[in-house]
């Protein structure tokens, strides 16, 4: 039988197998993260405060009196998954995604991820 056709069956067999629980539950246990790092930048008004160039996490975290340091490992989730973008080490900028940046108005609101609008 040919190489071809044996990775074929492998890769088809795989991908019929159903997936280690002990993944899913991580997946799911952790799937609130990138949610709740964005619902804290809008709250904190992090895409208003990015504008042209890259802004350093010092910055920002004195900009919006947050903790320097939890500031930058949310800013790095939000990184990972394209909402910001670290351009260089502790500094961020945005991403094409981050539409949601709007002068004036309520971050989280305008995002719709405020969970008063969830429940409420």
């Amino acid at each position: 039988m040919p190489a071809s056709s044996l990775l074929q069956d492998e890769t088809h067999s795989q991908s019929s197998q159903p997936p280690d629980p002990s993944q899913m539950l991580l997946q799911f246990a952790a799937g609130y993260v990138p949610a709740a790092a964005l619902w804290i930048a809008a709250e904190l008004g992090i895409a208003d405060l990015l504008g042209a160039q890259p802004v350093s996490v010092t910055e920002l975290a004195r900009s919006t009196g947050a903790n320097e340091d939890a500031l930058f490992r949310i800013l790095r989730v939000l990184a990972m998954v394209g909402i910001f973008s670290e351009t260089e080490p502790r500094h961020f900028a945005l991403t094409p995604s981050p539409s949601f940046s709007n002068h004036g108005a309520d971050s989280a609101c305008r995002i719709g991820i405020s969970p008063a609008e969830w429940f409420g």
